[in-house]
């Protein structure tokens, strides 16, 4: 793979100046943010608890209203959890995904082409299952 055939610098580019990080110290508080998110993803993703995975979405920055119940398995956007905001009693199965980007990056002619990253707030209504 050469250099030009490598997105991941574009990509951090993008995700720095989404969360107006720039330079090397804000390529660490990037790497250090999602590492806590990811953690915490990781918690939440494989336990049994409901409550406990809410919060710990929730410490993510995932907005979650009142008496929601997760089950195991539930992945919400590991790099954008806060554009994600779930109302009141909604029930989310196993295995479901919740994205609130989209990026082409495996394909670059693609990303730089017709398909830029999108990123849009996700809202799942009250009452949702």
């Amino acid at each position: 793979m050469t250099e030009d055939d490598n997105p991941f610098p574009i990509n951090e580019k993008e995700v720095m100046e989404y969360y107006g990080y720039s330079g090397r110290s804000g390529s660490l508080k990037l790497k250090t943010k999602f590492l806590r998110s990811w953690i915490l993803h990781s918690l939440a993703y494989s336990t049994p608890s409901s409550g406990f995975a809410v919060k710990m979405q929730k410490m993510r920055g995932v907005k979650i209203g009142r008496n929601c119940h997760f089950n195991p398995y539930v992945l919400i956007d590991l790099i954008y959890p806060e554009l994600v905001n779930i109302g009141d009693n909604v029930t989310l199965g196993s295995h479901s995904m919740i994205f609130a980007h989209s990026n082409p990056s495996a394909n670059l002619f693609l990303k730089n082409g017709e398909y830029p990253r999108k990123v849009e707030k996700v809202n799942i209504k009250s009452g949702a299952v």
